[in-house]
């Protein structure tokens, strides 16, 4: 089964979204550089929102001017939501599956983090593979195969004080066909379901402006087709909402569901909905 794993969000200061995610009642992971299996630093150091299903990862790329990093030239364009992880039981296959489906993916990569929290101490490895980024994309593809997910999720890392619990989608908004890109997200192993496509369960929303939230269809989009916001479940959304607005962020009520807008910080909206 393929299943979504994880989310991940390009923000120029790593600190600075850290410290504000942090404000909003999310407790996160310590600052961890990534590491390629040479030991050598791959360019990237990250925080991770840690969920019951799911998680979020918030990374910046240490050298964005001159790096070769796999996500320099999506963070070149722009910050916000740009990976869309899919776990997977094993790498290799999960190449084959999509390199079948027409994707032009790497060859499997490991690389590591040190998890370094109140309640433990290891280094989380994990063998990935991608596919190549084209400027007009709307989305960082990535397969991951965890080998240590041990080392991931600890209670105190699932305690948030907001309530939040689950990632339920990720939100792609698409001024074009959403019919290419739902094919696009089937051929990476996922199962269609009318306008979205299934990951276990989560899922991958594809919609077009008279589909979206009106306050997300409403905002200026860095492409045609863009990753727009993550759907996540919360015990209580409006105290989460409430801690956006006291930040200066929108908070808006709309679709059963309430729409955040932090593109001034983080570049993406968040859709709260009741766990």
């Amino acid at each position: 089964m393929t299943v979504l794993d994880h989310v991940g969000i390009l923000v120029p200061r790593l600190d600075a979204a850290a410290a504000l995610l942090a404000r909003l009642g999310f407790t996160l992971t310590r600052r961890a550089e990534h590491r390629a299996a040479s030991g050598a630093s791959a360019g990237s150091e990250q925080c991770s929102i840690m969920l019951e299903h799911g998680y979020v990862e918030v990374q910046e790329i240490t050298d964005l001017a001159t790096s070769g990093h796999i996500l320099a030239t999506a963070a070149r364009r722009n910050f916000g939501l740009h990976t869309l992880a899919f776990g997977v039981e094993d790498a290799a296959a999960a190449r084959e599956a999509a390199a079948g489906a027409g994707l032009p993916v790497t060859p499997v990569m490991e690389w590591a983090r040190q998890v370094e929290e109140e309640d433990i101490s290891a280094e989380a490895r994990f063998a990935f593979l991608v596919a190549a980024w084209e400027a007009g994309d709307d989305s960082f593809l990535c397969w991951v195969r965890h080998l240590t997910p041990e080392a991931l999720r600890t209670p105190r890392l699932l305690r948030h004080a907001n309530g939040a619990r689950d990632l339920r989608a990720a939100v792609i908004a698409t001024r074009g066909d959403p019919a290419r890109l739902l094919s696009r997200y089937e051929a990476c192993g996922g199962v269609r379901d009318g306008a979205r496509v299934r990951f276990g369960d989560g899922t991958v929303e594809v919609r077009g402006p008279s589909e979206l939230p009106p306050s997300l269809a409403a905002a200026p989009a860095p492409a045609p087709d863009w990753f727009a916001a993550m759907r996540l479940g919360f015990d209580d959304p409006d105290s989460f909402a409430a801690a956006a607005r006291r930040e200066g962020f929108a908070a808006t009520p709309e679709a059963g569901a309430i729409t955040v807008d932090l593109r001034p910080a983080l570049g993406c909206f968040i859709l709260a909905e009741a766990a």
